[in-house]
């Protein structure tokens, strides 16, 4: 799947929601928050799904649900 700046993203397996910073050749420069922290590292795109995009600040239901979803696993994540 090919990824672009500025796409929500998330390990196929869980975690936080990420922001994609830059992708070269199939790696992914993703961003994301910690307890107020920022985090950044490099992943395989193969290893991240795209989440659903937030539409002028307006989020679906479903949209909301998979956002609170993932701040959670990510609250639950220790830190590295």
């Amino acid at each position: 799947m090919a990824f672009k700046t500025g796409d929500i993203v998330q390990l196929k397996s869980g975690g936080p929601a990420m922001t994609v910073e830059q992708v070269v050749n199939r790696t992914v420069d993703a961003v994301w928050f910690f307890k107020g922290e920022r985090r950044r590292t490099m992943f395989h795109e193969d290893t991240l799904m795209r989440l659903p995009s937030l539409n002028g600040g307006l989020v679906p239901a479903e949209s909301a649900d998979l956002y609170k979803k993932a701040q959670e696993q990510a609250d639950q994540q220790p830190s590295f």
